[in-house]
């Protein structure tokens, strides 16, 4: 099912044609596989950090969230779905180069008002492009079993009290280490209910990925 909605994008949104930053045409000069051009793509490479912990788990993001806020408000929110194979692609170079090891790869689900409103889930998405680069099995081991409010308009207190207990993981992934995939990270409680449900359910370790951190 993946391969199909990823041929039915690629169809009516081909790439490596223009640029997914700025929207220009792309030249032999810039990166065609990410469909970024040279001038995005420097601007994002320079903004690597370092891992922080959520619940003793390291958590990768490839970028300040300043220089991909577009990219991911895009993909999300603007009926573009088509970005998660740039956005994949972007965390899955940043996966490479740290040499991050995982044996299957899984995301952070959106509740079911955010998946019917932009009609698709767009981590979704970017763990099945994600997925596609590495050649790690997806598995949709969270499910998000309560709606929450609005993480932006909230404390941080509020935010970890707003997500708790909202996902439940699904799959027994005993002996795994999971590579769970997320768009941002602020203070860590979205993932921090994720790999809460994770480590319930299962025993065993979780290595977060993100494009962006604020």
């Amino acid at each position: 099912m993946a391969e199909f909605w990823r041929k039915i994008l690629d169809a009516l949104f081909p790439r490596g044609i223009t640029c997914d930053g700025c929207g220009r045409e792309l030249t032999d000069a810039d990166d065609r596989s990410l469909s970024l051009c040279k001038t995005c793509s420097s601007v994002l490479v320079n903004n690597v950090l370092k891992p922080i912990s959520v619940l003793q788990c390291d958590v990768y993001s490839a970028f300040e969230y300043d220089s991909v806020r577009d990219l991911i408000l895009r993909c999300k929110d603007e009926s573009c779905p088509y970005l998660a194979a740039t956005i994949a692609g972007l965390t899955y170079r940043f996966f490479v180069e740290k040499n991050i090891s995982a044996d299957v790869v899984c995301y952070v689900p959106c509740g079911k008002k955010a998946r019917e409103r932009r009609g698709y889930d767009h981590m979704e998405h970017i763990a099945e492009e994600f997925s596609a680069r590495s050649g790690l099995p997806i598995v949709h081991a969270l499910e998000r079993v309560k709606e929450t409010s609005d993480q932006t308009v909230l404390t941080a207190e509020e935010r970890f009290e707003n997500v708790r207990d909202c996902f439940v993981g699904k799959i027994d992934l005993t002996g795994k280490t999971i590579l769970l995939l997320d768009d941002l990270v602020t203070t860590g409680a979205t993932l921090s209910a994720a790999i809460h449900a994770l480590k319930t359910r299962s025993q065993c370790k979780v290595v977060c990925l993100t494009l962006g951190k604020a």
